[in-house]
């Protein structure tokens, strides 16, 4: 909202101008941080680490997934059932992000949304949840319209449409693609850790994925203690802890 509230005033020379183009830049910069952000908010909320009650994180997770255009009750069902069926090529609902490469990731998205769907419905999904997620887009299609409305109509698209798209593939690279390709469906032996410090600017702590696997209760802001911690215990199990990006 932030990022809303500070877009200049004006017309279209927002997009023909040197200046135009740089302040649209650090509008689209701003977006994507912020929906970077977004994913750890919704995140701990489907584990219940916001708070203790189920309704307080229910709400925490759904302001979390709006801006993200990501439906918080299809969502939340579908990343427990990751976690209970991490790499299983029929049963994880997140197995179509290691079908193909990252850059076709756009061209396979809408039928990795559908596949999602199926399994989150097959697993005993109430009706109603559907349509509460219906409910949400509206509201999000309607509010991308007021602002385009009554603000710029540049607003939605660089403030909004831009950076989901490219936090999404962001996302997809570093919380799906690089901890879990081609690594077996077997507990602690199913996603990779980085233990690298200076990832933690860019993956919020989440260079310790294999770690929140293991430990799904553990918080995002102690990942790195807890690894510290649990270190022996995770290579005993043989979990894959890697010291470069590059490393399988």
């Amino acid at each position: 909202m932030a990022n809303v509230a500070l877009f200049p005033a004006g017309g279209w020379e927002l997009a023909v101008s040197p200046a135009g183009l740089l302040r649209l830049a650090v509008h689209l910069l701003v977006g994507c941080l912020a929906l970077n952000l977004s994913f750890t908010v919704w995140h701990e909320a489907v584990h219940g680490t916001v708070f203790r009650g189920a309704a307080a994180n229910g709400v925490v997770g759904w302001l979390g997934a709006f801006p993200a255009l990501i439906p918080w009750f299809t969502i939340r069902r579908g990343h427990l059932l990751h976690h209970a069926h991490t790499n299983d090529v029929e049963r994880d609902p997140d197995q179509w992000f290691l079908r193909g490469s990252i850059w076709s990731l756009p061209l396979r998205y809408p039928a990795g949304i559908q596949r999602t769907r199926r399994l989150v419905a097959a697993s005993g999904q109430p009706r109603f949840e559907p349509w509460l997620d219906r409910a949400q887009l509206l509201l999000a299609l309607l509010a991308m319209g007021a602002l385009a409305i009554f603000l710029h109509p540049l607003v939605p698209i660089v403030c909004w449409i831009l950076p989901k798209g490219i936090a999404m593939w962001v996302h997809a690279w570093y919380v799906n693609v690089l901890p879990h390709r081609d690594l077996p469906a077997t507990r602690y032996r199913d996603t990779r850790i980085f233990p690298l410090p200076w990832l933690t600017p860019f993956f919020v702590m989440h260079q310790y994925h294999g770690l929140h696997h293991a430990f799904a209760s553990v918080p995002w802001h102690r990942y790195g203690q807890a690894f510290r911690a649990k270190r022996q215990f995770l290579e005993e199990r043989g979990a894959p802890i890697r010291t470069g990006i590059g490393q399988r």
